[in-house]
């Protein structure tokens, strides 16, 4: 089983280290995000991620979704935003990432119909608040389930992830 944890320029405020800066905002949580389409293989990884985190114990200010148009709206209200996605990167298939929104967007080819859309809508303070953790999917193809690669891999995604989350909600507790 292969987990290659990589940072990915990730600034060292954007999910803990420097105080965070709210631009007026009250802090109101995290919002999690599940992102990619569950009919083509691994990059539905994001939405089966939010669907077995979401099982597990939470804090009430943490929040699950399917991305959707009513995500950049949401997002405002939030001090966190995390986004789990199918995305490639230099490992292999199962691997998991962390990206910086603003180098995933100078870098990404594709319009707002590609998966970083969501990204292109965010206004930029809400996107200072955005972790985007990857997982480096093996197949794209049309009915396919996940990939032995990428199912694999869940046993550390899964709990890492959910360490990154209760993180953000603890940061967040602390401050208010």
């Amino acid at each position: 089983m292969h987990l290659a944890l990589t940072d990915s320029r990730m600034p060292s405020d954007a999910m803990e280290g420097k105080p965070l800066q709210y631009d007026g905002l009250t802090p109101r949580g995290v919002l999690v995000v599940g992102m990619g389409d569950e009919a083509r293989g691994d990059r539905g990884v994001g939405l089966h991620l939010i669907y077995w985190l979401a099982q597990l114990d939470w804090p009430s200010s943490v929040v699950f979704c399917a991305a959707d148009e009513s995500v950049p709206e949401r997002a405002n209200r939030f001090a966190r935003v995390i986004l789990l996605e199918a995305l490639e990167g230099p490992s292999a298939p199962g691997a998991l990432y962390q990206f910086d929104p603003e180098a995933l967007l100078a870098h990404s080819v594709g319009g707002s119909g590609s998966g970083m859309g969501l990204l292109t809508m965010l206004p930029t303070p809400v996107r200072k608040r955005v972790a985007i953790f990857g997982v480096h999917p093996r197949t794209a193809s049309w009915g396919a389930p996940l990939s032995r690669e990428v199912m694999a891999s869940l046993p550390l995604v899964v709990p890492y992830l959910r360490a990154r989350i209760l993180a953000a909600a603890g940061e967040l507790a602390r401050i208010n």
